[in-house]
């Protein structure tokens, strides 16, 4: 509440959708198994260790990962939960004026190169201007 630049708290980045594209064991409706014994052990963390730590030590909001639905949806849906949206710089490569059609429920990463300041340009190339 003090942070105001913190918007979630995430076990991770991207883990879920990684664990999606590769058909791991990921039952979204299965939430007694030890997970330690899948291949995807580390949803023990996500789902049993984190969200412990995080409700003995704050009152901060605990999000498994980001980007993660929940209801049972994949992590690319745009209804639910948070997305990352990268399909401007890399994907299917949309038009940057196409965000409104990029959208989902809370998009926690729009993903669009962005250059350095011209002085660190210059600063690494060795001063040179040309």
């Amino acid at each position: 509440r003090h942070h105001p630049s913190i918007v979630i708290f995430a076990g991770n980045n991207e883990d879920y959708q990684v664990a999606e594209q590769l058909g791991l064991e990921l039952d979204y409706d299965d939430k007694t198994s030890d997970f330690r014994k899948t291949n995807f052990p580390a949803r023990h963390i996500y789902e049993i260790t984190l969200p412990a730590a995080v409700k003995r030590n704050c009152d901060v909001y605990y999000h498994r990962a980001s980007p993660y639905s929940g209801h049972g949806k994949p992590t690319t849906d745009r209804t639910f939960g948070d997305i990352h949206q990268w399909n401007v710089w890399h994907g299917s490569q949309e038009p940057w004026h196409n965000w409104d059609i990029l959208s989902g429920r809370f998009v926690s990463e729009f993903g669009m190169q962005g250059f350095p300041n011209i002085r660190t340009v210059d600063y690494w190339l060795g001063g040179d201007k040309s």
